[in-house]
């Protein structure tokens, strides 16, 4: 190809380019929502949300798809995933 080709190719490439994306672009739809902040809290705090006291909350820690081992004797609970639990959305954990 000679340079006088490739100057005109190139202007039709750039618009499939752009063409390209906007169709790749309605296909894929509207961006996802940023995700939320999650908030880990104490065994208290999840006692709280949940309607029952701490010495329940931790007894079943190791089954609460919520509970998060942090390091030893730190244990906290995901607040989003209290949430969901509650609503029915929440995953069970495998035993």
């Amino acid at each position: 190809m000679t340079p006088a080709e490739l100057g005109t190719i190139e202007p039709l490439l750039n618009l499939l380019a752009d063409k390209v994306a906007e169709r790749v672009a309605a296909r894929l739809g509207p961006p996802a929502p940023a995700a939320t902040e999650d908030r880990l809290l104490t065994a208290k705090e999840a006692a709280e949300i949940l309607g029952v006291t701490e010495r329940w909350v931790y007894r079943r820690a190791r089954s609460l798809p919520f509970a998060r081992q942090l390091s030893k004797g730190v244990l906290r609970f995901s607040d989003a995933g209290i949430r969901a639990y509650v609503s029915g959305t929440g995953t069970k954990r495998a035993r």
